[in-house]
């Protein structure tokens, strides 16, 4: 079996700069998704929530590889949501948040009425310190949502004890993919949000398009005190195809274990 790889996919038609992009972040997202291949072969996932903003192109990268997974299945396909991290613990997001809390606590109801109703995929960046998976757990599990995975491309300093800690404090399970974050993902440089087309300033909940030049006086993180060039509807039209594209030959990676595991066996 010729085993599919970035060289040889030349029918995803990707540009250098997504195979660059790729090539970074594709050993991460195989290990993520090999790690929870039992979760994911048989379609445990109900909900996939991005940690906004940094998280949002890995997020719709692995709904992407999600989606062609569980179709070649016949499972339902789950359902996905975008909210902020633990930085945005400021009193004027209690109101989006509250709508959001409401909106994820309605769509549990429904999954539950409807028998659908399984676990969660939180899919962030990276992990620097507990306090976001934190916030993010409670909001959960205040909603209804209380097993809960969380898939992280990057964790700073990882160590069997850190882990385990994280996990104890936010009542979550890791996986990881490499011990720092994706430079693509760097939420202090320009790469991640030309890539992602999304930026979030500290005072807000959710992420923006880049349409136009941000306030640089929005920005805590250094990186984003420059100036930007205007984006366009299809800098983000191109963004959403990268992940798509990514995610399925992501989803072909996967499926390609999963038969060589069948013959084995």
């Amino acid at each position: 079996m010729v085993v599919m790889s970035i060289e040889n996919s030349a029918e995803y038609q990707f540009s250098a700069h997504e195979r660059n992009a790729l090539e970074e972040l594709e050993a991460p997202l195989e290990h993520i998704l090999n790690e929870r291949r039992q979760e994911i072969e048989n379609g445990a996932y109900s909900l996939v929530v991005g940690v906004d903003a940094s998280g949002r192109l890995p997020t719709r990268i692995v709904q992407k590889a999600l989606h062609d997974i569980y179709t070649a299945r016949k499972l339902r396909l789950p359902n996905v949501e975008f909210m902020a991290g633990g930085a945005s613990l400021h009193p004027s997001f209690q109101d989006k948040m509250k709508i959001l809390s409401e909106r994820l606590s309605s769509l549990r109801k429904q999954q539950e009425k409807e028998g659908s109703a399984g676990k969660v995929l939180v899919v962030v960046d990276a992990i620097f310190t507990a306090s976001e998976l934190q916030f993010v757990a409670e909001t959960l599990r205040e909603s209804g949502w209380t097993n809960i995975d969380v898939a992280a491309i990057g964790i700073d300093w990882p160590s069997e004890d850190k882990i385990h800690r994280f996990e104890r404090m936010s009542g979550t399970r890791i996986s990881f993919g490499m011990p720092k974050t994706p430079k693509v993902l760097d939420p202090t440089g320009r790469k991640a949000a030309e890539l992602s087309g999304v930026h979030k300033a500290v005072n807000e909940p959710y992420a923006r398009v880049n349409r136009t030049r941000p306030n640089p006086k929005q920005f805590t993180w250094t990186g984003f005190r420059t100036r930007y060039p205007e984006f366009s509807d299809e800098r983000i039209a191109a963004s959403r195809a990268f992940a798509k594209k990514s995610g399925s030959f992501l989803a072909r990676r996967f499926e390609e274990v999963s038969q060589r595991n069948r013959t084995e066996t």
